[in-house]
């Protein structure tokens, strides 16, 4: 019996580290504000429309075979919680108070080619503030800044968050006269720029716009690694492109008002973050582990202000989320032992003495981990050794107890 391709059954040792990563994940979401929303993994799959590419990989669901009336439903498991709670937010704003921040950790489904990092099957943890006819820009730094803490709380260093803006992209192609339909062709090619060879990229951009284009765009590119917001401008500049007075660039540098100095060296400039789906409207984001960029983006996201709309009001957002089952995958291959501690005592019950049973009692009372074990001496060892227990308790020859500490 096999599980289907690309789905995952976590091990208590996989799913401790997703748990301990959630705690501090969502323990850092509610410090600044976000509370927690739960939305059903079930939704209309006409609510899950306009995801771009990834509308190629939503799960219809069938009803079930002995259902008479018809064999197909019009519902589909959610492909991430931003969708839902877009529905969410239109059929409950009457009740809303906005800038309404919330957070929200599920499993989603996507018809994907499994690889390394990517299921079918994996969890998401995200926030998202959605404010009422407007949203401060102070938001897209607040997005940033909670990306930098969480990683901070992971013992995460090497990472760099880069973002980028739709509606720089828009001004670009405008001040580069290209037509709409040329500039959807474009933006789906730079979503690649990282997953194809470099002479590849470039003669499929050739195939679709000008020598010109094409040299301007790489030089954007190429030479705009590592770039730090406050030398985004002389970048185009090289390249010869005026965006002075472009609205995306504005938007994209607005952060520079808010951010640490710390928090400014993790974040960069870089044109091919566009994310594939079509609800982004500005500011878009990706992070990446500096030493293991093939594991894909681990907390990815952008600001939507058209994906909300209810008796003629835009309700715009922006946010976050964390591919969970990727990011746990990177930390247990690490062995932080800090992450996948249990941090608990194991108690080794040979034969029942109350003395050691009081231990075991009054031990969880005080909130500790216990967990009891009947085994022989050396076994029961073995078992606290390879589950990552801080202390091992256990009655010697002379019933008496002993803690020891596990190394």
């Amino acid at each position: 019996m096999n599980l289907p391709k690309g789905c995952i059954e976590y091990n208590p040792k996989f799913q401790n580290t997703i748990d301990n990563v959630i705690s501090k994940i969502t323990n850092t979401y509610s410090k600044y504000g976000f509370q927690h929303l739960d939305t059903s993994i079930i939704q209309y799959i006409d609510e899950l429309s306009g995801a771009g590419e990834i509308s190629k990989e939503i799960y219809s669901l069938a009803r079930a075979k002995d259902d008479q009336i018809s064999s197909k439903t019009d519902y589909a498991l959610r492909f991430d919680l931003t969708k839902p709670l877009a529905r969410h937010i239109e059929e409950n704003r009457f009740d809303i108070t906005f800038p309404f921040k919330r957070w929200d950790y599920g499993q989603v489904f996507r018809g994907e080619r499994p690889q390394k990092g990517r299921y079918r099957q994996f969890y998401q943890c995200d926030f998202d503030i959605v404010g009422k006819e407007n949203l401060s820009l102070y938001y897209d730094y607040e997005v940033c800044s909670v990306v930098c803490k969480i990683m901070s709380q992971l013992k995460i260093q090497n990472f760099t968050l880069k973002i980028n803006n739709r509606k720089l992209l828009n001004d670009i192609f405008a001040l580069l006269q290209i037509n709409p339909e040329t500039s959807i062709l474009i933006m789906n090619l730079l979503d690649k720029f990282y997953k194809l060879e470099k002479n590849v990229f470039q003669s499929e951009l050739e195939k679709i716009t000008s020598t010109t284009v094409t040299n301007k765009l790489l030089t954007l590119l190429n030479d705009g690694k590592g770039t730090k917001l406050s030398d985004v401008k002389p970048l185009f500049d090289k390249a010869n492109i005026d965006i002075q007075n472009s609205v995306g660039y504005l938007e994209l540098t607005s952060i520079l008002e808010f951010a640490t100095e710390e928090e400014l060296s993790k974040i960069e400039f870089n044109l091919a973050i566009v994310r594939g789906l079509d609800y982004y409207t500005g500011f878009v984001f990706e992070t990446y582990l500096d030493y293991d960029t093939k594991l894909g983006s681990i907390f990815s996201g952008g600001r939507y202000e058209k994906l909300i709309e209810a008796d003629n009001i835009k309700y715009p957002g922006v946010g976050g989320s964390v591919g969970i089952s990727r990011l746990a995958s990177y930390l247990e291959a690490k062995s932080d032992k800090e992450i996948s501690s249990r941090n608990g005592y194991l108690v080794n019950i040979i034969t029942k003495n109350n003395t050691l049973l009081d231990k075991v009692n009054s031990l969880r009372e005080n909130g500790e981990l216990v967990s009891v074990v009947e085994l022989p001496f050396k076994k029961a060892l073995k078992v606290a050794i390879k589950e990552n227990f801080d202390k091992f308790v256990y009655l010697n020859d002379q019933n008496i107890i002993i803690e020891k500490q596990v190394t």
